[in-house]
């Protein structure tokens, strides 16, 4: 019997240094997280994101622009998507 299960090699990259308690809880109240523990932003919701991005900074109270400055360069501006982890 043959089980049905894909195998993939996956490699990290640094993309940002200490983030605040908030600046976690936006990650993870507005970015779907997987199962596994893995975050899924894709293109077009972080363009909705930098659209909303006064009152996400408000509702956190916390500053968003280097969590979004990665996103929009992984995101290559919204035209692909973004997954990646949290280490502490």
């Amino acid at each position: 019997m043959k089980m049905g299960a894909d195998i993939y090699k996956a490699k990290y990259k640094f993309l940002l240094g200490s983030i605040s308690q908030e600046q976690f809880d936006f990650i993870d109240d507005v970015i779907y997280r997987s199962d596994d523990g893995t975050y899924v932003l894709s293109g077009e919701h972080y363009l909705e994101l930098t659209g909303k991005k006064e009152e996400l900074e408000k509702r956190y109270n916390t500053g968003l622009n280097s969590i979004l400055q990665v996103f929009k360069e992984e995101t290559k501006n919204g035209k692909k998507h973004l997954t990646f982890r949290i280490f502490e």
